[in-house]
């Protein structure tokens, strides 16, 4: 379907144009990382404090994506990781930590893999 307008004796058409949508979407995971988010994450935290900004270069993105910020919230809810600075939980410089909980589920992780 197109559109007609005429000004000053000008004929200008406009076209529309339909964007065909691939029919499957390609996974957001190299096959060779078949870990969740959440155990990719807790692993990386098993070597110590991180922000979360180191979290998102070590997992091979270029900025902290929404999954990220959703994953990092529902491990801090579940209380598998933690603050390091409680008292300022907004801090550009806040890091986290895996707790003794996150290391419980992270050991699970691990027996399931064998």
């Amino acid at each position: 379907m197109s559109t007609q307008e005429i000004s000053g004796g000008i004929m200008l058409t406009f076209a529309q144009v339909k964007v065909k949508q691939p029919e499957s979407q390609p996974e957001s995971q190299p096959e060779s990382q078949p870990e969740s988010l959440v155990e990719r994450v807790l692993i990386l935290l098993a070597d110590g404090e991180m922000a979360k900004k180191d979290i998102s270069a070590k997992l091979g993105q270029k900025e902290v994506s929404g999954q990220l910020n959703k994953t990092m919230r529902d491990l801090l809810f579940e209380a598998m990781i933690e603050f390091t600075s409680p008292d300022k939980p907004n801090s550009r410089l806040q890091k986290y930590r895996l707790t003794q909980a996150g290391q419980k589920q992270l050991l699970k992780q691990k027996g399931k893999d064998k």
